[in-house]
């Protein structure tokens, strides 16, 4: 069985508003098996300005600030060392790996690392990019937030 999410809202008297034929065909092809069912607030994916502020400055800030100039490389290696950020199960772990950047930046190594950031929600990319500012703050690279720049 294909893993399936639905998304739903309620109305004012706690009713779900959803396609009720599309969830019981799911319901159907999963009998007799386990399933998982869950709710949990919607969080939506990442907007096309926070995708214009992840390149724009995280990424360009960091080029710039190493003398690098192949934004696409830095992006590869950023999703290399903040990799557990990009897995789906992530929670909040504390993260290492600074001097690992920042040698793959003296030595860059052009290998994708199978992780993309393109799936995350707000909120977890917001964690993902804030996660790279605090520890490129520690090497001296200020990397400024959303709301300090105009994109």
């Amino acid at each position: 069985m294909i893993p399936r999410i639905y998304q739903t809202k309620t109305d004012n008297a706690g009713n779900f508003v959803f396609n009720r034929a599309k969830i019981v065909r799911t319901l159907q092809a999963a009998a007799g098996q386990p399933i998982e069912i869950v709710i949990r607030p919607y969080d939506p994916k990442r907007s096309i300005d926070m995708n214009a502020y992840y390149w724009a400055v995280v990424v360009k800030t960091i080029a710039d600030h190493f003398f690098y100039n192949a934004s696409r490389e830095v992006h590869e290696m950023l999703k290399d060392v903040y990799k557990e950020m990009l897995d789906p199960v992530y929670e909040k772990k504390e993260l290492t790996g600074l001097k690992k950047i920042l040698n793959m930046i003296i030595r860059p190594r052009l290998t994708p690392s199978g992780y993309t950031t393109k799936t995350l929600s707000r909120t977890r990319f917001m964690r993902y990019c804030k996660a790279i500012q605090v520890d490129f703050a520690e090497q001296g690279c200020s990397i400024p937030d959303p709301n300090e720049v105009e994109i």
